[in-house]
Formats: structure tokens, C-alpha cells, sequence
């Protein structure tokens, strides 16, 4: 099931401009692109309050209750054939040919059929099996769910090993250095968890160091999540190439140290280019750092853009969404591509603990 939200309607007339087209609302009609000699062309697909904005050049229409894709020139490269449709990413899109469009109060949201993907000339490269796709693709990966079991599978749909993640090389250092820091526990510091809520399910998992100077340590690995759901309570230690570190307890002064010479290297952050920014925010605050991103923008009068890709450039997005009452939503956003650098656990123990 996928859900989406319906937003006030534009005034009927109201003009908006998709690529090289124009779009105007009409009444009882939606949002009807039209030529630059006016020249009626399609109906383009209605998401938050406008209609749908490009992604990677292609944006959805909509035809005798279906959904497909056009281009910012205005020729029809999808005709509409679905019943369902998300935008494209990193060349995929998920479709259901046999969805149909269930409206609840002010939500809608697409029900029955199964889910598989597109590529851009329409052909179906994943076949349509899936009850459910969680998380579209990121970095050659999605998360889809088949048959109640959430599953990873890449550009083929061929599922995915989860072993051998950045988690797993991080874990066998971190538990030696959780020792060290408090040998009467011994091993029995370290945990992982998946199950934090604002995470994007089966994404690399948390790493959760406990009990060390009374306070307790998340290591997160770059991922989509969202900070005030998923880590209340917590301060932000720091951001390395591998990790988002969060406190959650009292400094301490002597650990904080240690576990920054673990998971900084030498050279720092190799992503730290700037991207460029949407238009229609209301920036309150930009704060560089040298591995994230931080932007808070006010809510009221902000328009959101449906991706954020390349804001940060190849470095996380701090996001905080700064409401006019109530407590700001703190989201973090990962480039889909990066550089890397290896992480060497002898070399990083050496540097936490020289001798």
C-alpha cells in the first residue's frame, strides 16, 4: 500500500511551468500542459498542491484514470498504462499496472495489484510480484516487500546479500574498543538494532554502544533516517565518512576522543563539495561541516522539492524543518553516490589507541 496526501486545489487558471511547458489548472480537468503555441497536450499528474515535478527529466501524466511518464519536451514517453506509478530513480521506476486509486478523508493512497519497475523507455525490467515497495533505489539497491518478508534486491530485482556491510566491519573493531573502555563489561557493550523508528527498513543497521561512563553511544551508518523519531534524546557527536555517532547521556569528554580517532580518518571527509540549492526555500540557517550539510528551513512559505538529491553535494543533508509552533522535525538525507575511503580497523584502533 502506498500513501499519498491531497492538498488544497489551485485556484482554477493558476499557471505553473513544467520544463519547457506550461501547465494550467483547470477545473474538474487538473493540470493540462500545454505547447508553447497552446497547444493542449496531456494531463500531468497532481502531487503536493501542483503538479508533478521533473525527476531525471521525466515527470507523471495521467490518461483515462492511468498513470504514465512525458518529458520536460512534451512528447509522451510512457503512455499511461498504470494503475500506480512513483517517480523515476536512478533510471527505475516503480509501477503497478493493476492499482487502483483509493481516496480516505484527506489521503489517497494506491491498493491491490503488485508492484515491479521501468526503465525509462517503459520496458519492464523487474516484473510486477511485489506487494509493496518500501524504499526506491539507492545506490543500485530498493527495499520491496514480497509475501509479508521485506527484501533488498538490485537493478534486476536479484536479492540482495546483507552481509558483509560496513555494520559488519565496523562491529569486530568497535566491540575490542567498547572492551577497552570498560573491561569489567567485556563484550557485552555492543548491540545492533534495526528496529529504531525513522529508519528506512533494512538499510545498514545501528550499532548501539552501551553502559560506557553511563551514557551510550548509537553509530549509525550514512542513511536515510529521521533524527527526532528515531534517536530522541540523543546529541549529535559527530559525522565521519562511515557514520553518524549520537550521545545519548552525559559527555564524557575521554571516550568522545577515542571514538572520533576510531572513525575519522587521517585525511578527513574526501565529500565535502557543495551542491546546489531548490528554489523556494526560506533558509533560516546554512552550516557547513566538513561531512554534512546543515540547513534549516521554516516550513510556512517553504516549497519543498520532491528530491534532495545533490544539495549536499557527496556529504549527508542535515535537514531541519522548522515548523511555526511546535518541535522542529530533524531529517537526515543520503547522496545516492559516493567516494568512500576503505575503513581499516587495525588502523583506526591504532589511532584510538596509540601506544
Amino acid at each position: 500500500m502506498t500513501l499519498l496526501f491531497l492538498f488544497p486545489v489551485r485556484a482554477a487558471g493558476q499557471l505553473f511551468s513544467v520544463g519547457c511547458l506550461n501547465v494550467r489548472y483547470v477545473r474538474d480537468t487538473g493540470f493540462v500542459a500545454s505547447d508553447v503555441g497552446g497547444r493542449p497536450l496531456f494531463v500531468v499528474y497532481p502531487f503536493d498542491n501542483g503538479p508533478d515535478p521533473p525527476a531525471e527529466g521525466l515527470f507523471r501524466i495521467v490518461g483515462d484514470g492511468r498513470i504514465g511518464y512525458a518529458d520536460t519536451l512534451g512528447r509522451v514517453v510512457v503512455p499511461p498504462r498504470f494503475g500506480g506509478a512513483e517517480p523515476f530513480r536512478e533510471g527505475r521506476a516503480a509501477v503497478c499496472p493493476r492499482c487502483r486509486e483509493v481516496r480516505e478523508d484527506e489521503h489517497r493512497r494506491w491498493s491491490g495489484g503488485r508492484w515491479g519497475f521501468i526503465d525509462r523507455a517503459g520496458r519492464m525490467v523487474i516484473p510486477p510480484h511485489y506487494d509493496r515497495v518500501i524504499s526506491p533505489f539507492h545506490e543500485e539497491r530498493a527495499v520491496v516487500l514480497l509475501a509479508g518478508d521485506t527484501l533488498v534486491i538490485d537493478t534486476v530485482g536479484k536479492p540482495v546479500d546483507m552481509e558483509n556491510t560496513l555494520t559488519d566491519t565496523l562491529e569486530a573493531t568497535l566491540r575490542l574498543v567498547a572492551a577497552r573502555l570498560a573491561p569489567e563489561r567485556g563484550r557485552g557493550f555492543l548491540r545492533r538494532t534495526r528496529r529504531l523508528p525513522g529508519f528506512e527498513p533494512l538499510r545498514e543497521e545501528a550499532l548501539v554502544m552501551e553502559e560506557v561512563d553511563a551514557g551510550r553511544w548509537y553509530f549509525v551508518p550514512w542513511q536515510p533516517l529521521t533524527e527526532t523519531e528515531a534517536l530522541p534524546g540523543c546529541t549529535l557527536a559527530a559525522v565521519t565518512p562511515w557514520v553518524l555517532l549520537f550521545r545519548e547521556g552525559p559527555p564524557e569528554e575521554r571516550v568522545e576522543k577515542r571514538l572520533m580517532r576510531l572513525l575519522m580518518p587521517a585525511e578527513g571527509c574526501p565529500n565535502a563539495e557543495k551542491g546546489t540549492l531548490p528554489e523556494g526555500l526560506v533558509i533560516l540557517a546554512r552550516r557547513e561541516h566538513r561531512c554534512y550539510l546543515e540547513l534549516e528551513v521554516a516550513l510556512p512559505g517553504s516549497r519543498l522539492p520532491p528530491s534532495w538529491e545533490g544539495v549536499a553535494g557527496e556529504r549527508m543533508l542535515r535537514l531541519v524543518l522548522v515548523p511555526d509552533t511546535g518541535t522542529p522535525v530533524v531529517r537526515w538525507i543520503a547522496p545516492s553516490r559516493r567516494r568512500i575511503p576503505p575503513f581499516d580497523g587495525a588502523a583506526a584502533l591504532a589511532r584510538a589507541f596509540p601506544q
